[in-house]
């Protein structure tokens, strides 16, 4: 019995010494939001009635810098579709899109890859040098996990902005990882393919946002802030935002 009392109170102080304090949440918190920026999108489509002039919509949106690019989920910088009431309910119909920009600070950015069916977006500062002067950082694609790091179980933590209005540390862990290859469009197995699961939901305004973690001592990010589905948050990994920008600084996109 004497024994089992000395191990218990070897686990509460070992507990105690692992316990973090404000300082080290108010770093991690920094850490979160230095990479952060916000996503301007307009998108001018043709009207349903071609008597009027074309449709406009404006949307603000999240997204992390690492380096020179800033990447987010597609659905936080693109409208596709146009949702409207009508006396029988409401209706929805597809944009044929004239033209969409994305701006930071009132300067637009240069799109690397903006992908619907895998809700990936990705842009490089590089292009507007004036935002990079501000933005562009010193992560580079090792401060980013690859899916084969994660594993169900592993802590995970996110800055949430529901309308983007304040922030909120949230954490919770990885309850799944779905790796699907083939995508089609509509498929809403497709859609959450390539993602890990969550314990928890989303809250609005945590899409496009990274989601990081500790791995083997150093903190990365793991993935980006997707999408909610029977109360749990799904995040994209990041392999394919990494074999995307291997790509096209190879000149191949």
């Amino acid at each position: 019995m004497k024994g089992k009392h000395i191990a218990l109170a070897g686990l509460l102080l070992s507990a105690c010494a692992q316990t973090q304090g404000r300082d080290f949440y108010e770093d991690r918190i920094k850490d979160i939001s230095d990479i952060l920026v916000t996503l301007n999108t307009y998108t001018k489509a043709v009207n349903p009635n071609e008597k009027e002039e074309p449709f406009s919509h404006e949307k603000k949106g999240s997204g992390f810098v690492v380096g020179n690019y800033v990447f987010t989920a597609d659905h936080v910088v693109s409208r596709y579709v146009l949702k409207y009431p009508t006396p029988y309910g409401p209706a929805s119909y597809e944009l044929d899109r004239i033209e969409e920009k994305t701006f930071i600070d009132d300067l637009q950015i240069h799109p690397v890859m903006e992908n619907r069916e895998k809700d990936i977006a990705i842009f490089d500062l590089k292009q507007t040098p004036e935002l990079c002067k501000t933005y562009c950082n010193d992560l580079t694609l090792e401060d980013i996990a690859s899916s084969e790091e994660l594993y169900q179980g592993l802590n995970v933590y996110w800055m949430a902005s529901p309308q983007l209005r304040g922030t909120f540390y949230r954490s919770s862990h990885v309850a799944s990882i779905r790796e699907v290859q083939d995508f089609k469009e509509d498929d809403v197995e497709n859609f959450l393919g390539n993602s890990f699961s969550l314990n928890i939901g989303f809250r609005s305004g945590t899409s496009g946002k990274p989601v990081w973690a500790e791995i083997n001592g150093k903190t990365k990010i793991v993935g980006v802030g997707h999408y909610q589905l029977d109360g749990l948050g799904f995040a994209k990994l990041m392999d394919e935002y990494i074999e995307i920008i291997k790509e096209y600084e190879e000149g191949e996109i």
